[in-house]
């Protein structure tokens, strides 16, 4: 009796190893996958420039591009307003958000 308890609690011992020894593969595979992805991303072109334009600060210019184009949309949009009327929805909301961006640069 005494032999067959020793044999069963070495069979527990053994399985709870493959256990352990399968997690740590899988948390091996895990990280090899995360640098993988992380590596891809890097070198992704398309990443990598959005990245360097925020860098860089372009995203600013892309800003002005977008705040010129919502201007132009306004216009047409209250093409029968006169002149003062159309340019002040959309001046408020860039300029705030141009504010928003001198002091986000400012902190970080």
């Amino acid at each position: 009796m005494k032999d067959r308890m020793e044999k069963g609690q070495e069979e527990m011992k053994d399985r709870s190893g493959r256990k352990d020894k399968r997690n740590r593969i899988e948390w091996r595979k895990d990280k090899r996958n995360e640098e993988r992805t992380r590596r891809n991303e890097e070198s992704d072109p398309i990443t990598r420039r959005k990245t360097d334009e925020r860098r860089d600060g372009r995203s600013q210019e892309s800003l002005q591009v977008l705040a010129i184009d919502v201007e132009r949309l306004m216009s047409l949009a209250f093409a029968e307003y006169p002149q003062d009327v159309r340019g002040q929805p959309s001046s408020p909301y860039f300029s705030t958000l141009s504010e928003m961006k001198i002091l986000s640069t400012q902190q970080g």
